[in-house]
């Protein structure tokens, strides 16, 4: 009979050992190595997807990584609010950052939805000719009292609702003719001590499709500026 004396072993998962026929002297031992080297790994429970679980360098985590790949998800302009994703608006573009989590493969009805940009502000510029015909527009001295004064005007066609946020008009001969408008619709006129009150005068500017300002120039060619959302 062969003796063996004391045949040790270590074993991983899965792994067998052939005990060799003969004489043990007893001291010998079969040794299953440890679950923590054989789970080696870095992922944390904010890696596995929410509801998975998987063993890692020998403790079993269960996964909180949100799930988004079968889901439409609203974008916010929340930035402090890392469950949902959000957007800003800059220089020409929309960016956005998805919220954390596990998005798969996207397409157009699993995706991230940016609200339509309706407050942006656009801007709109060229060449126009005034009126050759005048309208009463009102206007306000300092001493508050109204009164009316027969002055040509420019029409902006936008040809959609709009709301103007400021405008800017000046004559190509004159330099000194200027005008600025407000978000208010108060058009304040270069060398003019009253302000005209476009909204007393155009009451529906914000929702009309045109934009009209005041000038002083019967049928001149006005360069003018709008920013409008």
């Amino acid at each position: 009979m062969t003796n063996q004396g004391a045949k040790t072993s270590s074993l991983n998962c899965g792994a067998s050992y052939t005990i060799p026929a003969g004489y043990h002297n007893g001291s010998g031992k079969i040794t299953a190595n440890s679950l923590s080297s054989q789970t080696s790994g870095t992922a944390s429970a904010s890696d596995i997807l929410s509801g998975k679980t998987a063993w890692v360098s020998g403790s079993k985590r269960t996964g909180t990584m949100k799930n988004y790949s079968n889901v439409i998800q609203n974008a916010t302009t929340d930035t402090n609010n890392q469950s949902a994703s959000c957007y800003q608006v800059r220089d020409g573009y929309i960016a956005v950052v998805p919220a954390i989590g596990y998005w798969g493969s996207w397409d157009f009805n699993k995706c991230i939805r940016v609200p339509a940009a309706t407050n942006v502000v656009k801007y709109w510029s060229g060449w126009i000719n005034a009126s050759t015909s005048t309208y009463p527009w009102q206007y306000q001295k300092a001493n508050g009292e109204w009164y009316t004064d027969n002055m040509y005007y420019l029409t902006l066609t936008f040809g959609f609702s709009h709301r103007v946020v400021c405008a800017t008009a000046h004559h190509e001969n004159f330099g000194n003719n200027q005008h600025l408008i407000g978000i208010n619709g108060q058009e304040y006129q270069l060398g003019r001590s009253t302000i005209i009150q476009t909204q007393k005068t155009h009451p529906n500017m914000a929702t009309d499709t045109y934009f009209y300002i005041a000038v002083n120039v019967s049928g001149g060619r006005y360069f003018y500026e709008a920013w409008y959302v």
